[in-house]
């Protein structure tokens, strides 16, 4: 399941037990290739 999260700072995607987010322009939310882990538990 995909969950997204919008903040300030962008957009976090949720992909299973994996958390996302890009530093880049976003085009889409399918290509996740340069996108970094988010770690919410060091937020």
């Amino acid at each position: 399941m995909l969950h997204s999260l919008v903040d300030s700072a962008g957009i976090i995607l949720q992909q299973g037990s994996n958390w996302l987010y890009s530093k880049l322009p976003i085009e889409n939310t399918t290509d996740t290739l340069n996108w970094n882990s988010f770690y919410p538990e060091n937020a």
